[in-house]
């Protein structure tokens, strides 16, 4: 399988009135067709991680490197072209109230300049498959928690991205709903080829995923 991202002896610290290390000596590699799952208690920096590997935020020390590039050897341009060829899913579906749920689909090819007939075509063929179709026109702060999300995932692969950073991608989603986003998500793996990664604290996403780090005591182990 071909590598996507590695992090290579990556170190994060943040400076109050005094400097606090969050975590160091992190190694991790996520592939095409792969899921990965990272663990770990609330405020071991397991959100940090995925921001780093996302491209959201910087290590302080270590290397970031995204299809053999090392990310230090780049411009903050060239980051934000990279950005656009991930996908992004959080708890907080972040989506626009007031817009129709097909608008907000639409929105990273909107910023992109890239929204063509086959884009639109492939959204309505998305909302289709996740059953809320008949929702397309809708205002989304119309929507259930339920709803939401699938809008929040049909749009994080609306720009036919190779890997899906996924962020508590069901902690908010009653367990009918989060089966439903589980499936899913899972089932881009296995189909597309694409790359997972997880931040959770589902034991069954954990137990779902192909590779499974646990952050404790400031570093990152592979567990499974």
């Amino acid at each position: 399988m071909k590598e996507i991202i590695k992090l290579v002896n990556v170190k994060k610290t943040f400076h109050t009135k005094e400097q606090i290390l969050l975590f160091e000596n992190v190694n991790l590699s996520v592939s095409e067709g792969e899921s990965v799952c990272i663990s770990g208690p609330s405020g071991s920096g397991k959100s940090t991680v995925l921001n780093i590997m996302g491209l959201l935020e910087d290590a302080t020390e270590g290397d970031v490197v995204i299809r053999g590039v090392n990310t230090k050897d780049i411009t903050k341009n060239e980051k934000a072209l990279l950005r656009r060829t991930f996908s992004f899913m959080f708890q907080n579906s972040y989506l626009f109230p007031s817009w129709k749920v097909i608008d907000n689909i639409l929105f990273p090819l909107y910023i992109t300049g890239s929204v063509t007939k086959e884009k639109k075509e492939r959204a309505m063929e998305l909302l289709e498959r996740f059953g809320i179709s008949s929702l397309s026109s809708s205002r989304s702060s119309l929507l259930s928690g339920g709803e939401k999300s699938r809008v929040s995932l049909i749009r994080a692969l609306i720009n036919d991205a190779d890997i899906i950073f996924a962020d508590e991608p069901t902690g908010s989603l009653d367990t009918d709903n989060a089966r439903i986003v589980e499936d899913e998500l899972f089932s881009l793996v296995g189909e597309y080829n694409k790359a997972l990664v997880l931040v959770t604290h589902s034991e069954t996403l954990r137990q779902r995923a192909k590779k499974v780090y646990r952050i404790n005591n400031k570093t990152i182990t592979l567990i499974s």
